[in-house]
């Protein structure tokens, strides 16, 4: 997901921590993925990143100035990840089908 360029956010606004938090807890439930720990760091060279093992997320901080929607799109990769530990076809299905159904 890396090399996707994403404009920031026209509004220059930043989601709060505790806004993503509201919105990585509301996809764990339609998931039904179980975390550990969501933790935030500056990351040169990704959103996000998964360590299904230990059931941590960590997120870029650069993510809370995306747009919402990549915001999203970016927690439910992650979340998938800890079912899916690789891109496979299951993977590219399921990350998919949540967002174009979205949270509703």
């Amino acid at each position: 997901m890396a090399n996707v360029e994403v404009r920031r956010d026209v509004e220059g606004k930043r989601m709060s921590e505790e806004e993503f938090m509201d919105l990585v807890e509301r996809w764990a439930a339609k998931i039904g993925a179980q975390f550990t720990a969501i933790q935030f760091k500056p990351l040169k060279k990704a959103w996000g990143q998964c360590a299904p093992e230990k059931g941590v997320i960590t997120f870029s901080t650069d993510l809370l100035e995306q747009p919402e929607d990549w915001i999203n799109a970016v927690i439910v990769h992650e979340l998938l990840h800890l079912t899916f530990p690789n891109h496979g076809k299951l993977f590219n299905l399921a990350w998919q089908n949540y967002l174009k159904n979205g949270l509703d």
